[in-house]
C-alpha cells in the first residue's frame, strides 16, 4: 500500500530530502513485498518456496531434488496434521510398558488441569524418563508433576524395631528396604 505524498516544489528541490524520500520509498516497497510473502506463507496451501522449506525444516523432511513445489506441499500437509491422539488410556499403556503395572499411581484432575504421577521407589531410576514422556504427551495447558512414592509409617509398622534399627531415617523413607532374609518391603 503505497501512499503518494506531494511535497511543495521548494522542499522537493532539496537534494537530501529527495534522496531520503526515494530511499524510504525503496525500503517501503521491499517491506511490502516481504509482508505479502509472509502473508502468503501463513497457510500450507498458499505457501511459497520459503514457507514450504521452513515447514520441511521443522518436520525434518529432506525433499528430493526432483520434487515439485506441489509434491513438497503435499508431503508437508500429510505430516503436519499427522499428530497422534493422546488419551489417558494411551498414557497408562505407555507407563505400564515403561514402569510395569502397579508401579505408579496416576491422578488426572480435568477441572484443575493437573496430572500427578507417583512412581514406586523400586522404579526411581525411571523418574526422568517418565517426566520426558509426560512432557511429550500432556497438553501444554495442563500442569504435571512426577514424584516418588515414599515409604510411609503405615507400611513400616509391620516390622520390628530390631529389623529397622540399622537404617537411617532417610533410608527408611527413600529406599527400598531389604532384610537379610531377602524380604523386600512392597508398597500396596
Amino acid at each position: 500500500m503505497r501512499v503518494d505524498v506531494r511535497y511543495p516544489e521548494a522542499v522537493w528541490q532539496i537534494r537530501d530530502v529527495r534522496a531520503a524520500i526515494k530511499a524510504g520509498d525503496t525500503v517501503g516497497e521491499l517491506l511490502e513485498k516481504r509482508l505479502e510473502g509472509l502473508d502468503a506463507d501463513l497457510t500450507i496451501k498458499d505457501a511459497g518456496e520459503a514457507g514450504i522449506a521452513r515447514r520441511e525444516k521443522i518436520l525434518g523432511i529432506a525433499p528430493l531434488d526432483t520434487a515439485s513445489l506441489e509434491d513438497r506441499r503435499l508431503e508437508v500437509l500429510l505430516r503436519w496434521y499427522d499428530i497422534p491422539l493422546y488419551t489417558e488410556r494411551t498414557l497408562c499403556r505407555k507407563l505400564d510398558a515403561a514402569l510395569g503395572e502397579g508401579n505408579y499411581t496416576l491422578t488426572v484432575d480435568l477441572d484443575q488441569k493437573c496430572i500427578t504421577c507417583q512412581i514406586e521407589l523400586t522404579r526411581r531410576l525411571m523418574l526422568k524418563s517418565v517426566q520426558e514422556l509426560l512432557e511429550q504427551m500432556v497438553p501444554l495447558d495442563y500442569l504435571f508433576s512426577v514424584e516418588l512414592r515414599y515409604n510411609q509409617y503405615k507400611d513400616l509398622k509391620k516390622y520390628t524395631y530390631r529389623q529397622l534399627k540399622g537404617k537411617t531415617w532417610r533410608q527408611l523413607r527413600n529406599e527400598v528396604i531389604e532384610f537379610a532374609d531377602d524380604e523386600v518391603l512392597r508398597l500396596s
